[in-house]
């Protein structure tokens, strides 16, 4: 059985990588919430990422994982056969 798991976006409105991100993980039907990391900084800020997307990932009762390089979030995403294949 699949373990439940949330994915957040910390995205900016004129990232690339957050747009191309976005369409990605629609594709692979990951659902996400995305939130703006400006507005959201107090939350994101001990991560020490300097730009977006910074990514969020919460599995079950483990610690939240974090991501900010998008090909290593994708390729996570597929090592652990979440979503459809990239």
């Amino acid at each position: 059985m699949l373990k439940e798991f949330k994915v957040t976006l910390y995205t900016t409105q004129d990232c690339s990588k957050c747009k191309l991100l976005k369409m990605l993980l629609a594709t692979k039907h990951v659902d996400f919430r995305e939130l703006d990391a400006i507005a959201n900084r107090e939350s994101i800020k001990d991560t020490w990422f300097a730009s977006a997307p910074i990514i969020k990932f919460e599995y079950e009762w483990e610690a939240p994982m974090w991501f900010e390089d998008t090909q290593s979030f994708v390729a996570f995403l597929d090592d652990n056969w979440i979503g459809l294949p990239a």
